[in-house]
């Protein structure tokens, strides 16, 4: 298979996303309203801002800012999982509390990522947690550097960005996406969206990172 331009993979991407959406029912609608929905509901649409974030940030040539915002899409799939799956109500209630000094304090306590994804064995689907576990062990420690200008950055500003980098960027970037819809997915309750996303992994592998699970694939 011939590699992948940059223009081809920003391409399918908007494609990716596209087939997402038309995946996904509309109008789109939470299955169970309620605290715990609502803020996982939140996150996830936080994950799909970032996502697309990244692509028209890389499509402007600004590599740097556009690889530091995957860090904050994979923090956001995260906490939609764990805010679904692994919360306890008295954390849901941290997280869904009036925006307030007091809420603010109450609410630092919360898990970051990597208490968020040991949380999740046993109530989140398996493929999500492997997929979760897998994207911070290759990427977290490189996008820590680049969300707080480290080594790998300022190297690359430096010498340039390799289109075969870039292209992997947005590889993890479609990857995080495809695994935010099926979220989207389940959120809404839809079995039929839920096998739709799926078979995206199949139809869009060219332009995922070479092992992608779907993301969640039962309901909560």
């Amino acid at each position: 298979m011939s590699a992948t331009s940059l223009t081809q993979i920003l391409e399918r991407s908007s494609e990716l996303e596209a087939a997402i959406w038309s995946a996904l029912p509309d109008p789109y609608r939470l299955a169970m309203p309620s605290p715990r929905h609502d803020a996982s509901l939140a996150a996830a649409m936080m994950a799909v801002e970032e996502g697309q974030a990244c692509r028209l940030l890389i499509s402007q040539g600004m590599h740097t800012t556009g690889i530091a915002v995957t860090r904050m899409q994979f923090e956001a799939i995260c906490r939609s999982m764990w805010l679904l799956y692994a919360a306890t109500d008295d954390e849901i209630g941290k997280a869904t509390a009036t925006l307030t000094a007091e809420g603010a304090k109450e609410a630092n306590d919360l898990p970051m990522v990597s208490k968020m994804i040991e949380a999740l064995p046993g109530k989140a689907p398996p493929l999500a947690i492997q997929m979760l576990g897998n994207f911070k062990e290759a990427n977290l420690k490189a996008l820590h550097q680049f969300v707080h200008a480290g080594f790998q950055p300022l190297k690359r500003t430096l010498d340039g960005y390799s289109e075969e980098l870039v292209v992997g960027i947005l590889r993890n970037c479609n990857g995080l996406s495809l695994t935010t819809g099926a979220m989207l997915a389940v959120l809404a309750g839809s079995q039929l969206a839920m096998g739709a996303i799926a078979r995206l992994q199949v139809q869009f592998a060219d332009s995922l990172p070479s092992s992608a699970p779907a993301g969640p694939a039962s309901g909560p």
